[in-house]
């Protein structure tokens, strides 16, 4: 009867208050079910079942909206099939060469009826346009999740250790802060890409990352310098708790 009665009286988690609000707002269970079909449109692309031929020429060069055609792969089998209005020069080895070569091609790859539909058109290097913006919100969405994370890793660490030593400690990344903050974003941003000196999505990732952590830093370093004199972290301390335990417990 004890260990019912314990169980019923214990609270809920700060998650399970958070999942449970949640749940009654009918406008944040409509932004999570679109937040859900994006990563899900992440992954699917990511992995390769989704747009993972968007690259390749499927149309001609701007190509109208619902265009329908043969695609690219069956218009290059059927040229290599069109008979030659003159036979090839017997002195130039290249055209004999090429000649050979189209020969094969036919003999091995029967021409293809594949049609395609494209609801959007396509761009002036005849890729489909759909497929290219998945391709293109995968890698915005990522990039975006990916740097945001480390922003916000970067400025909770530095602004706990900040708030929770205090002293020259809280004076020293004080004057971090003050360095990066004192100095316009573009122009930081376009320094930390001449250090990097390359180029990709890591880059990307790692340039808005590193100059994005002040604002998480303000905030982290004013919520532990708040909650430090609390009654709950003193009872820690006396309690012998570790400095870990107290800043991330």
């Amino acid at each position: 009867m004890t260990m019912t009665t314990t169980m019923h009286m214990r609270s809920p988690g700060l998650w399970a208050l958070a999942w449970r609000r949640l749940r009654a707002d009918r406008v944040g269970m409509a932004a999570l079910a679109v937040v859900a079909a994006f990563l899900l449109l992440v992954l699917l692309s990511a992995t390769g079942m989704l747009a993972s031929d968007w690259e390749e020429e499927v149309a001609v060069n701007y190509a109208p909206p619902t265009f329908v055609g043969a695609d690219a792969t069956a218009r290059a089998l059927a040229r290599a099939q069109l008979p030659r209005a003159t036979p090839p020069n017997a002195f130039d080895p290249l055209a004999l060469d090429l000649a050979e070569l189209e020969a094969q091609v036919a003999q091995t790859h029967p021409p293809v009826e594949k049609r395609t539909t494209l609801p959007f058109g396509a761009d002036k290097w005849g890729h489909d346009i759909v497929k290219k913006t998945i391709k293109g919100g995968e890698t915005s969405i990522v990039v975006g999740l990916v740097a945001a994370l480390l922003a916000v890793a970067l400025g909770t660490l530095f602004g706990a250790v900040s708030g929770f030593y205090g002293g020259w400690v809280d004076d020293l990344f004080n004057w971090f802060y003050s360095i990066f903050t004192a100095i316009p974003a573009i122009l930081m941003i376009l320094t930390v890409a001449a250090v990097l000196q390359q180029k990709g999505v890591a880059t990307i990732v790692l340039i808005l990352g590193l100059t994005g952590w002040t604002g998480p830093y303000r905030l982290m370093r004013a919520e532990y310098i708040k909650h430090g004199a609390r009654e709950y972290v003193m009872a820690a301390d006396a309690i012998g708790a570790s400095s870990w335990s107290r800043m991330f417990g």
